[in-house]
């Protein structure tokens, strides 16, 4: 055991109020325990020695050699009093001391970046190198616009739209159209017009032109205006004018629906797309009188017989006597169940059928009825009173006409399929117009 050692365990013993010497070891080794060389000088020191020797040797020398018997079971060296962690801490100071040396060369020589590239590649799967990103900025409310930030590359494009040209400049090589309007926040409706189109691809310095293309619609009342009739009448000496007072005037209505094109604002088409009458207009009616044919009635649709001398070529049968007049309101249908109007004549169809094509005149074509169709019943010709009822338009007429003496010819027997257009009642009309054999 060294001193030092010794002397520490010494005074630890002595602050702990150890024993006084003399000291019988014995106490400490046991009962049975032998004597040690140390023990027994102790003793024979203490015989031989008393008074101021005896206090020299209890000091420094006396202590020491009753530690050192003490403890001298405990053969260790020197080395084995040094604790492990005090070991283990100072190879660690020297390993991270050596680490510490070696980051800071390889960080000089440039290796470290080089190595931390490929790890974050690697790790988080992301480029070498990632664009800076330029500071977004709002959208200013003029026709014009710019990104500024970094310095990379950009293209200039012009917009001209509701009537103002802007200039914008998007970031890249190329942009497409839709890109441009969605920089200017510029929103189109389905009728807009887009030049070039919306997907197409914009070089540096490209112009861009929307189109606004906008529809009103609206509906106006406009008045029809009432006018003066003219119709020809043989009723009439030649020039004669009568107006019928009955038929005064009265303007009508009728409800106009416009469309309105507007391109870029400006009005560019105006046109009517749906028309509705509210109230046909009522137009006063005056009579002159002319040569004509009463009946508006076509003979030529039906047949290839011509008129000559007053008289049709060829006829199945003919009737002289005497012709009255009669009138309805418009919209009325005769006992064959066809339309009855101007041209279209009550018999007795016991003699002549429904539907027989018919030319009526007066014996020297001063008055001259014209072609027409047998579609009603008449009871005074049933009776034998009159041989054909004529059909008139106004009741003014049928008072000019009264009564007269006219040949009344059966040129041709019409059938159903020919009249369709004049059906009013389907019913009527099949049961008594005959079908064609």
């Amino acid at each position: 055991m060294s001193r030092d050692l010794l002397r520490r365990k010494k005074k630890r013993f002595l602050k702990t109020g150890g024993l006084n010497p003399p000291v019988d070891l014995a106490d400490f080794a046991g009962e049975n325990a032998e004597a040690s060389p140390v023990t027994e000088t102790v003793r024979e020191t203490d015989a031989a020695v008393s008074g101021p020797e005896m206090e020299k040797n209890s000091g420094d020398e006396y202590l020491d050699l009753v530690f050192a018997d003490l403890f001298r079971t405990q053969e260790v060296t020197q080395h084995d009093y040094v604790p492990d962690y005090i070991r283990r801490g100072k190879k660690a100071v020297v390993l991270l001391l050596s680490i510490l040396l070696g980051l800071t060369f390889a960080y000089n020589a440039g290796y470290i970046d080089v190595i931390q590239t490929e790890v974050d590649s690697f790790v988080i799967e992301k480029p070498n190198y990632t664009a800076p990103v330029a500071e977004e900025r709002p959208i200013p409310e003029s026709m014009s616009g710019t990104i500024e930030g970094t310095k990379e590359e950009r293209i200039t494009l012009f917009l001209t739209c509701d009537g103002e040209t802007g200039e914008y400049v998007l970031k890249g090589s190329a942009a497409s159209v839709s890109d441009l309007l969605e920089q200017a926040g510029v929103t189109l409706s389905d009728n807009d017009i887009v030049e070039p189109g919306l997907y197409d691809v914009l070089g540096d310095r490209d112009s861009v032109r929307v189109t606004r293309i906008s529809y009103i619609e609206y509906t106006v009342t406009e008045t029809i205006p009432a006018s003066t009739e003219i119709k020809l009448t043989p009723l009439l000496y030649d020039g004669e004018q009568r107006e019928l007072y009955a038929y005064d005037k009265e303007d009508g209505e009728k409800e106009l629906t416009y469309r309105d094109k507007y391109v870029d604002g400006v009005l560019t088409e105006h046109e009517v797309i749906d028309e509705t009458v509210i109230s046909y207009p009522v137009n006063s009616l005056t009579m002159e009188g002319a040569a004509v044919s009463m009946s508006p009635i076509n003979g030529a649709r039906f047949t290839d017989i011509m008129i000559n001398d007053n008289a049709p070529e060829s006829y199945i049968s003919s009737i002289t006597g005497y012709c009255t007049a009669y009138n309805f309101d418009e919209g009325v249908w005769g006992a064959s169940g066809m339309y009855l109007s101007q041209g279209f004549v009550a018999v007795d169809p016991s003699v002549i059928p429904y539907g027989s094509l018919l030319y009526i005149t007066n014996y020297d074509g001063s008055f001259v009825y014209g072609w027409a169709i047998a579609a009603d019943y008449c009871q005074a010709a049933a009776e034998g009173r009159v041989a054909v009822d004529l059909f008139f338009d106004t009741y003014q007429e049928t008072l000019w006409y009264g009564k007269h003496t006219m040949n009344i010819y059966v040129v041709k027997q019409l059938y159903r399929d020919e009249l369709q257009e004049y059906v009013a009642r389907q019913g009527y009309f099949d049961n008594r117009v005959p079908g064609r054999p």
